[in-house]
């Protein structure tokens, strides 16, 4: 960018020129950061030939379409916080993230199919992710919408991707990887892990659904594993997980048959977790967090109930609270 350049409202100051933003000439190029917000009243000016070589916004500007957006944008495009229903008219060539978060979006046909930076679209009207990019280079996030299911998303997130807030019953359409960051699916309506990445670098986030089993998920996670407030009764499908730190849950004592929660398993390395010591979080069932111990145990041992019962017994409901 240029040294030289400065947006005055609806003015711009650049190599010693002025420029209206609302009249500049085809073809003009513009050496910085363009912010459209509290200077438009629901209609951009036309920018169809324009190019930003800088970051371009104009949200909360009550846009219900982005017809006149620039030609080009070397980094970010903001157009949330409006009243869009699609994304018509959007830039094409946009070298940067794409935030379309907070309007009325209920499809994404239109945007580029590879974005280099964040892709935020949350609190929209989404039923689907169809039509939205493939690749995301940072973020993706798609929470807060109507989804049911992640078919049509990016079958590429190199950062974080999260679908909180939805109304998911299934996780089909998820990325296999997850390269640099999260994958959070929590507060939505899940009964099974089936369809998660397999692969996931930082935490995997399942809390607040309808989980029963291990089913499904992921094969390695680089730290958590979270799936509080989940009505977790089995470990199965557990069993070849590989987790960096620990793994979170509730284990409902149904299962345990001894009177006993379980709340967390800490592996003692990376490798699957069917071959480790553990250190398992647990505590009498309806306790407060006061009466939680630290058990060491094999997964064997955690799986098998009379093996399970005998340690609660010896290690966790013998002792005096």
């Amino acid at each position: 960018m240029s040294s030289k350049f400065e947006q005055q409202g609806r003015y711009i100051i650049q190599n010693g020129q002025k420029y209206d933003l609302f009249d500049l000439p085809r073809g003009f190029v513009i050496y910085g950061d363009i912010t459209l917000s509290g200077l438009v009243d629901g209609t951009l000016p036309d920018m169809s030939d324009v190019v930003v070589m800088g970051r371009f916004a104009c949200a909360g500007a009550m846009l219900s379409s982005l017809r006149g957006a620039p030609r080009f944008v070397m980094r970010d495009f903001n157009c949330s916080d409006n009243r869009l229903t699609d994304l018509k008219y959007i830039t094409q060539d946009i070298r940067g993230g794409i935030i379309c978060s907070n309007n009325r979006l209920g499809t994404l046909s239109g945007v580029q199919r590879s974005v280099a930076g964040d892709f935020i679209c949350s609190n929209n009207d989404l039923g689907t992710l169809k039509g939205g990019p493939d690749i995301v280079l940072g973020d993706f996030v798609c929470s807060d919408n109507k989804l049911s299911d992640l078919n049509g998303g990016p079958q590429y997130v190199n950062k974080w991707y999260v679908c909180s807030r939805n109304q998911l019953v299934s996780l089909a359409g998820a990325p296999h990887s997850i390269g640099g960051g999260v994958f959070d699916c929590s507060n939505n309506r899940l009964v099974s892990m089936d369809g998660s990445p397999r692969y996931v670098s930082d935490a995997a986030i399942y809390s607040d659904n309808y989980i029963s089993d291990l089913r499904g998920a992921p094969a390695v996670v680089g730290t958590q594993v979270v799936c509080k407030n989940n009505p977790i009764v089995s470990l199965a499908g557990g069993a070849n997980m590989r987790f960096g730190v620990s793994f979170e849950c509730d284990l409902h004592s149904e299962y345990t048959v001894a009177p006993v929660e379980l709340l967390a398993i800490r592996s003692s390395s990376f490798g699957s977790i069917a071959h480790n010591l553990l250190k398992c979080v647990l505590q009498p069932a309806g306790s407060h967090y006061n009466k939680r111990r630290d058990v060491i145990t094999t997964w064997h041992q955690l799986t098998d109930a009379k093996s399970l019962k005998n340690i609660v017994n010896k290690q966790l409901c013998s002792r005096e609270y």
